[in-house]
């Protein structure tokens, strides 16, 4: 009797890729982690992927780099 076919080998998982935001008036990280990740708690993940930011003063029209989780 023939073998059984073997099973199509399923492709990996691809990892989450980074996304990316532009700030607007009234922005925080807050607001943002809790958008991206479903808890606020975590904006220091999207502060700590883009230095240089002060978190009080997102300016305007920037672009933040907001990782997976």
């Amino acid at each position: 009797a023939p073998a059984p076919a073997a099973e199509p080998a399923k492709p990996a998982e691809a990892a989450p890729a980074e996304a990316s935001h532009v700030i607007v008036a009234g922005d925080t990280y807050w607001d943002l982690a809790k958008k991206a990740y479903g808890d606020g708690a975590k904006w220091k993940v999207i502060s700590g992927a883009n230095k240089g930011y002060e978190p009080r003063r997102l300016p305007v029209g920037a672009t933040l780099t907001i990782p997976p989780q």
